[in-house]
């Protein structure tokens, strides 16, 4: 099998979720197939350090849009038929390389990273299966964090105008990838068509090995992107209205928060003493090491957590909201803790910290789940026979 991935950025350095789940997939497939790669690259418009993408693709290439695009080609898009927030991200010079890789390394398997990307599958030859690998659902992201601010209607209207092009795309292709049940039971409902195959994130399970208690401290362990609205409010809410009431049974306890792009909100909040803040940091386990248990206090946001199944293989207990582990098979109790107001996630912070017991129980099972769900290689496996069957479905209905 010959397989072009289409994604947005290019998958390395592994500073975040997509970049991760891209990278350990394109990986874990190019056991089975030979794997071309074309990134969309439109924040870091020239990438030099291709890492080690090139032991593992047989051919990588980028693509940087050109700067100050004109509003005149506009009128053209929409003609087309293709969502107007799909805009910024469509080029037809793009869509040509990604016909011409196609075509000239005779794949047979083309997939889009991301919802934006969707309108370049007119762009992929009809010879090829069409996948579309949602991330996450637009309308189910947009649509908790309109929950979570009450007083935005513009949040609840780009919800909106999510649904309704996100099912239009994503009926047209021949399978879809989706990161849990509950997403996928969304396509199923709006774009009932392809084929649904849940590919969960992952770990690498084999180099995330179980990491022994810090021998002494209380510091509480936050990870994500600070420029992503939902990650910076969960930092708010801890320190508003959390920690407070943590302190009052555990004084010592310390907050730590490692993530990229932290607005000057939170900047200065770090600076008074709040939590310590690292925006930038070249390796995230030495933030494991030290620190007795990771927090996942989401509000809003969609897909599932790559952070908490790092943790679960770190072996460093789980305290999250709902929403937070949302998509996970996950229970109260067994591998991790789970709160949704300030009283209940304070109550369960304390009750990891105070009870050892609990702490080795909650990370022996936490573990066993990730090996058993979440690793890797696994789900490369699965994702190559997803597409296998629609290969042979292709072939049979010629």
């Amino acid at each position: 099998m010959k397989f072009l991935a289409v994604t947005y950025g290019l998958p390395y350095p592994l500073s975040e979720g997509c970049k991760i789940r891209d990278h350990s997939l394109l990986r874990a497939i190019a056991q089975e197939a030979e794997v071309h790669l074309l990134s969309f690259c439109k924040d870091d418009r020239f990438p030099s350090d291709l890492g080690p993408l090139p032991s593992f693709c047989r051919s990588v290439e980028t693509y940087s849009p050109p700067a100050g695009r004109p509003a005149t080609a506009l009128p053209a898009h929409l003609a087309a038929g293709r969502p107007l927030a799909t805009f910024p991200f469509y080029f037809p010079d793009f869509a040509d390389r990604i016909s011409e890789l196609a075509q000239s390394h005779q794949v047979d398997v083309v997939q889009l990273e991301h919802s934006f990307l969707a309108p370049y599958l007119t762009a992929i030859p009809p010879a090829c299966i069409r996948i579309q690998s949602l991330h996450n659902i637009g309308e189910r992201q947009y649509a908790s964090m309109a929950r979570m601010k009450r007083t935005s209607p513009a949040a609840w209207l780009k919800a909106m105008a999510m649904r309704n092009w996100e099912a239009a795309w994503t009926r047209r292709f021949d399978g879809v990838i989706a990161v849990s049940e509950a997403e996928a039971e969304w396509v199923r409902r709006q774009a009932p068509q392809p084929p649904v195959c849940v590919i969960p994130n992952g770990v690498d399970c084999g180099s995330l090995q179980p990491l022994p208690e810090p021998e002494a401290g209380n510091d509480l362990l936050f990870i994500g992107t600070l420029g992503y609205p939902p990650n910076a409010d969960a930092v708010r809410w801890l320190v508003d209205a959390i920690l407070p009431r943590v302190r009052t049974q555990v004084p010592d306890v310390r907050l730590v928060v490692v993530g990229r792009n932290p607005g000057a909100d939170l900047r200065s909040l770090a600076e008074t003493g709040a939590f310590e803040l690292h925006p930038d940091v070249p390796e995230i386990l030495p933030y494991y090491r030290r620190c007795r248990l990771s927090l996942v206090p989401l509000r809003a946001g969609g897909g599932t957590r790559l952070k908490i199944l790092e943790a679960m293989a770190l072996q460093r207990p789980v305290v999250s909201t709902s929403i937070g582990c949302e998509g996970l098979a996950v229970s109260q109790g067994e591998q991790l803790m789970i709160g949704d107001t300030p009283e209940a996630l304070s109550g369960q912070i304390v009750s990891v910290l105070t009870n050892q017991v609990l702490r080795q129980s909650l990370v022996r099972n936490a573990r066993h789940f990730v090996e058993l769900n979440h690793d890797w290689p696994a789900l490369g496996r699965r994702q190559c026979a997803f597409y296998n069957q629609l290969m042979a479905n292709h072939r049979s209905a010629a």
